[in-house]
């Protein structure tokens, strides 16, 4: 039997609220990241370690810049240097994405914010 290689495919979110807004995550994460990432999240204790890991172990860049031009780490520290909206915009995109195993339409609507997503080619 033939081993299977695991992909590692990319995901771009495009935030449409926010114009030009897009930030490129790992789409396959190991499920150990998954669902601490998800524990995190159901805990508001724990609300600040959740988006310090995302921007550590999944967030691989995006275009952010604050208002005097200079560009935003995508990383724990640029993570919560953003605004609230596009740091949980950015968040449900992404859990949405891997819940459905990449395979959600290249539109989402959640919370009244509506999220284009798509994937990137996989990296070499």
């Amino acid at each position: 039997m033939m081993g299977y290689k695991i992909p590692n495919r990319k995901l771009v979110i495009e935030l449409a609220d926010y114009d030009g807004a897009e930030a490129t995550c790992k789409l396959d994460v190991k499920m150990k990241t998954f669902f601490d990432l998800q524990d995190l999240t159901s805990d508001n204790a724990s609300i600040i370690s959740a988006y310090t890991t995302f921007g550590n172990e999944i967030l691989e860049s995006w275009n952010f810049e604050n208002e005097s031009g200079e560009s935003i780490p995508a990383d724990a520290t640029g993570m919560l240097d953003i605004p609230p909206a596009i740091a949980i915009a950015l968040m449900n995109a992404w859990t949405e994405q891997v819940s459905s195993g990449g395979m959600m339409s290249s539109t989402e609507s959640q919370n009244g914010d509506t999220l284009g997503t798509k994937q990137a080619s996989p990296a070499s």
